[in-house]
Parts: C-alpha cells; structure tokens; sequence
C-alpha cells in the first residue's frame, strides 16, 4: 500500500514536471521576436533609415536547440559639426533569431529586410540595399550613361562610399532599367532580386557576387548554406550531411563597426 501510495506520488511529480519543462520550453519559443520588429519601434525618430541582413551564423547542436543568428547593417542619416547632412552606417552584434525568422530570410543575404522612406512610409518586403531611399533620390544622385547607352545610377562626390556601401563597386552598377523594374511591378508588393542570369544567379539575395561583394568574410557561406536545403514546400530544412557542430559566433557589441562622409560636393 505503501508503496502504491509512493508511486503515485512519483507519477504526479512527473506530470507537473514534464508540463511545467513544456511550458518553458514552448514560452521561450515565443519571445524570440523577429529583431525587425524591435527594429521598427527602436529607429521611429529617424526620418529614414535601412536596416539590412549583413550576415546569417548557424550553430548546430546535438542535445539542444541550434541557434539562429542575423547581424544587420544599418544606414542612418547624421548631422556633423557645420550641419551638413551625411549617411553613415554601423552594424549591429550578433542577434539570435527564430528559427522561422532565420528560414524565411535564406535568400536575403545583403538584403534590405526593412527601410523607412522620407514620406514615413515603413517597408518590411526584402529589396536591394538603397533602393528604397537613396537610389534614385535627385539629393544623393543622378542618372548617367555609359559608352553603351545604358543609363545607370551615380552618387554625388560627397555621397559616393555609398557604392561601396550598397555594394555598386567592381562593375556592379544600379541600371534604370532594373530600378524602373523595381518601382513598377515590385515596389511595397513583393521581394525584388533583380535579374536572374543564365547560370541561375540572381542579381542581389542569398549566393550572389552582389552578396559577397557586401560581406566577403561573411559566415554565410562557410557556415549556414552546405547545412541547409530547401524542402519541396520552400521551407529549410538543416542538410542530411552537415555535422553535428559549428563554430560559435561572440557578439561584437551592438555597433562595432560605423562609417560616415561629409566631405566633396556635386
């Protein structure tokens, strides 16, 4: 009898305890907010700004969860000394994800993920870095054309480490005829990864020389892509042969790195 009484005793232990360890587990699912979305309250003073996904980490575990990580880059406008208006840009440390946050940006390296325009207007749909604000914007730019009549994007003297910024060096830069794509069938619709090439590549997103221009010592692909593919339903899934541990990634702090110019003219 006695020992029927301990039994019980041990099984109800367990069942509160088993629930209480669900309970957590499943709380802890959902305080992982998309870091977007903390995003868009934290830079609401800012009259524009751009955040993009500068780097994805990937740590796998074998007796826990695998860790999800993004680092951001954002371009925020600045005031110097005398008044004149620069754009700098800072990045962030490492910032746990979601593992639905981290999926649905696979093809989102070197993206824009969110970018507030100078109407106000928020956007979170992924487009090219630049696109949204400072791309065809008369303050920062204008169009020219090159030998071969093709019309492409250049930024003022003061505002032209912005190529480099927005990945436009090494011949890779904004055309209209892209930019005109861009606002008429995609703009506040759907992501826009440029044109696809003969090979398959896009021209901005996840594997493209625009990416890699972006973040060439990006963990991206050394850690993240040969550790995932992509399912018959779109969704990722973590690669059949990918080991069972990855090197972890410390957080730099959140703005290691900032960069800004406020000198030349037009």
């Amino acid at each position: 009898m006695k020992n029927q009484y301990l039994q019980h005793i041990l099984v109800a232990f367990l069942i509160v305890f088993s629930a209480a360890f669900l309970t957590s587990c499943g709380s802890s699912e959902k305080v992982v907010k998309d870091p977007v979305d903390n995003y868009t309250r934290d830079l609401g003073k800012y009259k524009t700004y751009s955040v993009i996904l500068h780097d994805m980490d990937l740590e796998e575990n074998t007796f826990s969860s695998d860790v999800h990580k993004h680092q951001y880059k954002f371009i925020l406008p600045a005031k110097d000394t005398t008044g004149g208006k620069i754009v700098r840009d800072s990045l962030s440390g490492w910032v746990t994800v979601s593992k639905e946050t981290f999926n649905k940006n696979l093809d989102n390296m070197g993206m824009e993920l969110l970018s507030k325009s100078e109407d106000g207007k928020v956007s979170k749909i992924p487009s090219p870095p630049g696109y949204n604000n400072y791309v065809g914007n008369q303050r920062y730019g204008s169009w020219q054309t090159n030998s071969s009549g093709n019309s492409f994007w250049a930024f003022y003297g003061q505002y032209a480490f912005m190529s480099s910024m927005f990945g436009m060096m090494n011949n890779r830069p904004i055309y209209q005829s892209s930019y005109r794509d861009y606002n008429q069938n995609y703009r506040g619709s759907k992501p826009y990864y440029g044109t696809t090439s003969s090979t398959g590549q896009r021209a901005y997103g996840s594997g493209s020389a625009h990416s890699q221009s972006m973040n060439s010592k990006s963990r991206f692909k050394s850690n993240v892509s040969s550790k995932v593919s992509r399912s018959s339903s779109g969704s990722y899934t973590r690669s059949s042969g990918s080991s069972s541990s990855s090197r972890s990634s410390r957080s730099t702090g959140s703005s290691s790195r900032s960069r800004s110019s406020s000198g030349g003219g037009k």
